[in-house]
């Protein structure tokens, strides 16, 4: 009756249970053999709830490091100038993060699920796609550059596109919009030269002929 009540004991969770058992062997025997089945449940559940202790506290840390990584993103994020963009195989957009509204040609809610043709004018467009299609084909970085009406002005921007997978991509554009006025400034100050060199050439040939009439 004891061995049966301290076994019912046992099973309902109460392990300090043992069982004292006289005169007979083969109690004895079963009475050992219980109070080791004991001893070892109460081994395995302080082991468990160690383990459990140690889990918790692992995912507390991997928490608190996981909420630190995305405010450190977030920041990141904050603190971005550029453009970045998912497009998928077709040139349709997955995501997009900019947080500054003047590189975006429409909101971002009218653009997702969009293709570039669908949105972009079309040298744009065309340009965006086949650097697209060139890094998933390639699985190598695409450098392009185009321009965006944006607000009445035209934007250019430089982009490098990266795949992410065989049918995904990442686009990361910046305004370059300051470099191309500059370099644009600059081509015509040198085309404006050329074209001053040409016509001083052609009349110090005038005077020169003139002074060889003269001479003759």
């Amino acid at each position: 009756l004891l061995l049966s009540q301290a076994s019912e004991a046992l099973a309902s969770g109460q392990l300090n249970q043992t069982f004292q058992a006289r005169g007979i062997t083969e109690l004895e025997t079963l009475a050992t053999s219980f109070n080791l089945m004991a001893q070892q449940l109460r081994e395995s559940f302080t082991r468990l709830e160690r383990a459990n202790e140690t889990l918790e506290q692992r995912v507390i840390e991997r928490t608190a490091s996981l909420s630190a990584a995305e405010a450190e993103l977030q920041a990141l994020f904050s603190a971005m100038t550029d453009l970045v963009i998912v497009y998928d195989r077709q040139g349709r957009f997955q995501k997009i993060v900019s947080t500054n509204p003047k590189h975006l040609i429409t909101s971002i809610a009218d653009q997702m699920g969009k293709t570039v043709h669908e949105l972009l004018p079309k040298q744009a467009a065309e340009t965006v796609f086949q650097g697209i299609q060139q890094a998933i084909a390639t699985q190598q970085v695409v450098n392009i550059e185009y321009s965006l009406p944006i607000e009445g002005h035209e934007v250019w921007f430089a982009a490098n596109i990266s795949p992410l997978s065989q049918e995904t991509v990442i686009l990361v554009a910046r305004d370059i919009s300051d470099r191309r006025r500059v370099e644009d400034e600059r081509r015509k100050q040198a085309e404006a030269l050329l074209k001053s060199e040409q016509q001083l050439r052609k009349q110090n040939r005038v005077l020169l002929d003139l002074a060889k009439s003269a001479v003759l």
